[in-house]
């Protein structure tokens, strides 16, 4: 099987690979080519990598939300702020906040591995249902 290396740089650090590919016998000039499946694989693995290593950078954060396949607007609810402030972090006008960075990178290296535990947990948590108010509690 060929293959080619994908580098991406995000945050000052350079993730890299080795991805299947293919040579087009009609059109040699183009170069490798990269089927998507494979782009989303590598891209996952560069998610699992940023949750595990606690990496926090607007790049970074942009990444594990696109490959979530989250706007910004849908981080934003979820994360209960204003879109503006998803702009801003991924713009690098303010810092990322260190537990915004968790959520969505845990959010993305669960994808990674075909769950959405803390996502349905969030929107659970930002649904506006009515909660209790009276809680009883079994201490026996």
């Amino acid at each position: 099987m060929k293959t080619t290396e994908l580098k991406i740089k995000l945050d000052g650090r350079t993730f890299r690979g080795q991805v299947p590919c293919t040579v087009s016998k009609k059109r040699p000039e183009l170069g490798p080519l990269i089927h998507i499946d494979d782009l989303e694989v590598f891209e996952g693995k560069i998610a699992q990598r940023i949750f595990a290593e606690k990496l926090r950078g607007p790049q970074s954060f942009r990444l594990c939300r696109k490959f979530c396949a989250m706007s910004m607007q849908a981080v934003a609810d979820l994360l209960q702020v204003d879109r503006r402030t998803v702009q801003r972090w991924e713009s690098e006008e303010s810092p990322v906040p260190p537990w915004a960075m968790l959520l969505v990178a845990k959010m993305a290296d669960e994808r990674s591995k075909g769950r959405a535990v803390m996502r349905k947990w969030l929107q659970e948590l930002a649904d506006e249902e009515e909660r209790p108010t009276e809680i009883d509690l079994d201490v026996a």
